[in-house]
């Protein structure tokens, strides 16, 4: 079992292992969809980071609503074939919106059935239902029948980096058990103190991460009228936020400044559950893989 101090301290909703469940092809467009969860604590910004090291190089926000906007020249939503999700999430509900109602956004954004290969869910609880309700991982199945592979877990999900080579080569996990108990919490509490403190320069302004994020929040709920400024608005501070993480919490040196390392935090994390992989490659060659993924 862990102390409280260290239960505490790992992020709760999207606590993230690093994972290298996603090997995509050379030619694969890969992309990841984040929202404003980049700002409820560092779990998503950790995920982003890693997805960026494993080539998800392109970005595109989630609004409140469901719409989707690109943050990054090049690539298109209608031609990404490879998808990280980075974000929080619950049974049966992902950034926020009900199952269907998420799956039914990936589809209004652009993404095509007959391009769309690989979805890895780096959330929590995306392969997991309350009652009658229908896990994620079914929702997208269900919109998008010919998926070659999308991974998620009913569980929490953690991004697990013990005794790997580097922070690209961490794999994702359903739950987590530390490396060393005591090094997990202390770098959780310090990762969270420069958080909340940092102070960041955006148009000639001070802002620390807090007020950053309401400035995003803000912006990713415009509806109606104001949602084409909103959208602007949210684009232009997740990029500032997300620019701000990286040049705090990936020092070059992660020895030279480990209080602060997502990539020493994550080495102190070990892979517990596997991460449940189901779509059109798997099930059609493993009945009971099609069974287990039938039954989220």
């Amino acid at each position: 079992m862990f102390s409280k101090k260290t239960r505490k301290g790992l992020v709760g909703g999207v606590a993230l292992t690093l994972a290298g469940v996603m090997a995509g092809e050379a030619s694969a467009a890969k992309a990841i969809l984040l929202d404003k969860g980049i700002c409820k604590d560092h779990a998503v910004p950790v995920m982003v980071e890693w997805g960026n090291a494993n080539g998800y190089d392109k970005r595109f926000f989630m609004m409140d609503n469901g719409d989707i906007v690109k943050m990054d020249d090049g690539l298109e939503f209608k031609d990404v074939t490879d998808l990280l999700v980075a974000g929080h999430g619950a049974s049966g509900n992902a950034m926020g919106l009900e199952a269907v109602k998420f799956a039914d956004a990936i589809r209004a954004g652009g993404a095509e059935p007959a391009k769309l290969d690989n979805v890895t869910m780096g959330m929590c609880c995306s392969a997991g239902a309350n009652g009658d309700e229908k896990s994620v991982i079914v929702a997208l199945q269900e919109k998008f029948p010919d998926i070659k592979k999308i991974v998620g877990s009913p569980d929490t999900v953690y991004l697990a980096g013990y005794k790997k080579a580097d922070f690209k080569s961490a794999e994702l996990s359903g739950g987590y058990q530390s490396g060393s108990e005591t090094a997990l919490s202390v770098l959780n509490t310090n990762i969270d103190v420069i958080w909340r403190q940092t102070s960041n320069v955006f148009n000639g302004a001070a802002y620390s991460f807090a007020n950053s994020c309401e400035k995003l929040k803000e912006a990713s709920s415009k509806t109606a009228g104001d949602l084409p400024q909103g959208k602007i608005d949210a684009v232009a501070w997740a990029k500032f936020i997300l620019e701000r993480i990286h040049a705090i919490y990936m020092p070059a040196d992660k020895t030279s400044e480990p209080q602060r390392s997502f990539s020493m935090y994550t080495e102190n994390i070990k892979a517990k559950n596997p991460m449940f992989t189901c779509g059109k490659s798997v099930v059609s060659e493993n009945p009971v893989a099609k069974k287990k993924c039938d039954s989220f």
